[in-house]
């Protein structure tokens, strides 16, 4: 239930309708805008998953490694064209939309890599195909932002761990 709540959360930020990778479910076209603070909670409570199932709890979480590299990717695909100049990163749709600001994507950054960082450092092997499909997303949006981090203490650690863990697998 968490993980649907989750990826309903973060992939109803895009413009476009999804289907999400998570069996049997998928986002509805609910057209009511997506705050911010749930936004943040949503991926507070991922990267709170991860890390408890991984560490804390040695739970293998290899069956949901797929579909939680997926929906960082996806952001961070979505995160990338905006912060590039591609256009705006909207919640919701039709008159209701609400654009996002550069705030509001850099506050989410360090939830969602701190999960695929523990995801990624539980199961180094079964990340390897993981990881040269969508790997290459995540990079280039954590090298961009870690330039940029340096006002921010917990996205620059985010993203430091993120690398230590990419160079893993």
């Amino acid at each position: 239930y968490i993980l649907h709540e989750i990826s309903t959360r973060i992939y109803a930020e895009g413009s476009r309708q999804r289907k999400s990778t998570f069996v049997g479910m998928h986002t509805s076209s609910n057209s009511a805008q997506v705050r911010q603070e749930c936004l943040v909670a949503c991926a507070k409570c991922l990267s709170g998953l991860a890390y408890n199932t991984t560490t804390r709890l040695g739970m293998g979480m290899q069956l949901y490694l797929r579909p939680i590299v997926e929906l960082v990717a996806w952001y961070a695909d979505h995160a990338w064209t905006y912060q590039s100049g591609g256009g705006l990163l909207l919640s919701g749709t039709g008159k209701g939309q609400l654009s996002r600001t550069e705030m509001d994507i850099v506050s989410l950054l360090p939830h969602l890599y701190s999960a695929v960082t523990h995801l990624l450092a539980a199961h180094p092997e079964q990340a390897v195909a993981v990881v040269s499909e969508y790997g290459h997303v995540l990079l280039r949006l954590a090298k961009k932002n870690y330039l940029k981090s340096a006002s921010d203490p917990q996205l620059r650690d985010a993203l430091t761990e993120y690398f230590g863990a990419h160079l893993l697998v």
